[in-house]
């Protein structure tokens, strides 16, 4: 099965043309392997996809079975074994040198040994903990910069090239950390007074998936901030009505929660900020 489309392509911020320096794997966008900074190519399409797996299961053991199925799918040949080996054998010779990773052999599986800081996806989940972390605690530029930083490791849709039965499930679970990360990076911007630059992510985002309601909470207090209350209201209502039709339930704490703000116009903005958080 092919990847899919990235179900969030909104352009959450700029995008970092060159890696930063100790990353050596990357696999949000296409599948890369990283020597000192030089691309090294990982030929064979299988080779790729056992590499993404590893990779998105890093430092852990993934087991034969596991391979074999997200790999080669629901009927692999007689040979799978030996084919699973010969990749194992092809990868630990493209892995020479690569930020001192290695695949290890264990009577259950394989597992992929690296320093998470050099595996893209780690970073920049370890980034979006710490800076949900400081936003929590009202520690707003710091979080801003955080999020913007680990938004920035996003080259395109996760597991760019690869063709495997595991990667649609997979990209979907990765797209909805990148979505709360972006969510909670714009309840930063909205503190630092940046209003008016989330105003079209958010209109963009939730042309996409209007059911959203944290987005939709967000982009209603962007609007007031902006001295748009009719507009942010009307936004309000949309989202009410859409429910409504849609799944047949009335909106949520998190829109409700925005409603109230704006019908309060003098809550402190702090008080916005923790209100729109999930």
């Amino acid at each position: 099965m092919g990847a899919i489309a990235s179900p969030f392509s909104v352009p959450v911020t700029n995008v970092r043309q060159d890696p930063p320096s100790d990353v050596a794997f990357r696999v949000l966008g296409p599948v890369e392997v990283l020597r000192q900074g030089v691309l090294v190519p990982v030929r064979g399409g299988r080779a790729r996809a056992l590499l993404a797996l590893l990779l998105v299961n890093a430092n852990t053991i993934v087991s034969g079975a596991q391979i074999v199925d997200a790999v080669w799918g629901e009927r692999p040949p007689s040979t799978v074994r030996t084919q699973v080996h010969v990749s194992v054998s092809s990868l630990r010779k493209l892995l020479a040198g690569v930020g001192g990773a290695s695949i290890q052999t264990h009577p259950a599986g394989y597992r992929l040994a690296a320093d998470p800081q050099r595996i893209d996806l780690s970073v920049f989940l370890d980034m979006s903990r710490s800076g949900r972390a400081a936003l929590r605690q009202q520690r707003v530029a710091e979080a801003a910069r955080t999020l913007h930083r680990a938004l920035e490791l996003w080259r395109g849709t996760a597991l760019g090239g690869v063709r495997a039965s595991f990667v649609p499930s997979t990209v979907v679970r990765l797209e909805e950390h990148r979505l709360t990360a972006f969510a909670d990076r714009v309840a930063a911007d909205l503190g630092l007074g940046r209003h008016h630059d989330v105003i079209p992510e958010l209109r963009s985002l939730l042309d996409e998936r209007p059911l959203l309601e944290r987005a939709r909470a967000q982009l209603m207090v962007a609007l007031h901030l902006a001295g748009r209350r009719g507009d942010a209201l009307a936004v309000y209502r949309e989202g009410c009505a859409l429910l409504r039709t849609e799944l047949g339930v009335d909106p949520g704490p998190e829109l409700a929660r925005a409603h109230g703000h704006l019908l309060r116009a003098h809550v402190p903005l702090p008080q916005r900020i923790a209100g729109i958080l999930s």
